[in-house]
């Protein structure tokens, strides 16, 4: 069960990555409210019908368990609200980047308190070091505020971080699956996401309905599958940490196929994996 854990957070992290290099131009020319609204209807119509033997009993717990699974889906609304703003005051890697980081160190902070291991300390001063370094020397070259990007980029961890200990109280008290709690999962997200919409929304989504399935399956529905599969397998602490291979592995597919490679970004980069692997080294050194 937990190497299955195992394969399901790497296979998040490189279809994330995938999918974020590929289909940023892409996305980039839909508004993002539009985006929100249609890849969370699709999400939900997808999981929904993934889940359709156990509907009853889904939305049975959901009656049974209402505040918990509103805390859930207002989290998860939350996360993708912020990593909107962050996106548009700054980068999307900058959003990307700094959401994983955040989404780290409180796992970390979990780890730490099972453990009491230091290297999980030391892990969390070099995180908080690659948000300093995103902040004051990011380089992508049209980035407008990379400050306020990691700031909101944070707080969309930190939200994300609070859907992962909800989604894992729910499961505990239920014994919920994880294609169940995605059925849930994205109606708060959904229904904000109305309030960002302009008013030529079902032209665009007339013109554009092709890029939106394929964006809506691609960057939400399959990974998002593999999460929460790695979520309720491996735990909130081993999972949020490994997520947060995202980023350095984003950035490596993106320097192999558009050939850019910047030193601060790769700086970023690498001090980001070495926080991560770090802890594992040192268990590996100690135990020879």
């Amino acid at each position: 069960m937990r190497i299955n854990g195992y394969i399901d957070a790497i296979l998040y992290v490189v279809i994330t990555s995938i999918t974020f290099v590929l289909l940023t131009k892409l996305s980039s020319n839909i508004n993002l409210g539009i985006s929100l609204f249609f890849m969370s209807g699709v999400a939900i119509i997808c999981f929904n019908l993934l889940g359709v033997k156990k509907l009853k009993n889904t939305y049975k717990i959901f009656s049974s368990n209402w505040v918990l699974c509103i805390q859930m889906s207002i989290a998860l609304g939350l996360d993708w609200g912020f990593m909107l703003f962050s996106s548009i005051n700054s980068d999307p890697f900058i959003a990307m980047g700094s959401l994983f980081v955040a989404l780290a160190i409180l796992g970390f902070i979990n780890l730490f308190k099972a453990n009491h291991k230091k290297s999980n300390i030391f892990s969390i001063f070099l995180l908080i070091l690659s948000l300093l370094l995103m902040a004051c020397f990011y380089n992508s070259g049209n980035y407008k505020n990379a400050l306020l990007g990691v700031a909101f980029g944070f707080l969309a961890g930190v939200s994300f971080y609070f859907y992962i200990i909800l989604s894992t109280e729910l499961t505990s008290k239920t014994n919920i699956s994880s294609i169940q709690i995605l059925s849930l999962r994205f109606w708060a997200l959904f229904i904000g996401s109305v309030f960002f919409l302009p008013k030529s929304t079902f032209l665009v989504i007339g013109d554009k309905y092709l890029e939106l399935i394929m964006l809506s399956l691609s960057s939400m529905v399959l990974p998002i599958f593999f999460s929460q599969q790695a979520l309720q397998k491996l735990g909130p602490g081993v999972a949020s940490v490994l997520f947060c291979f995202a980023p350095p592995i984003t950035y490596l597919f993106y320097a192999i196929i558009y050939k850019d490679i910047i030193f601060i970004n790769v700086l970023i980069c690498t001090v980001i994996t070495a926080a991560l692997i770090i802890p594992k080294i040192l268990d590996i050194s100690k135990r020879n």
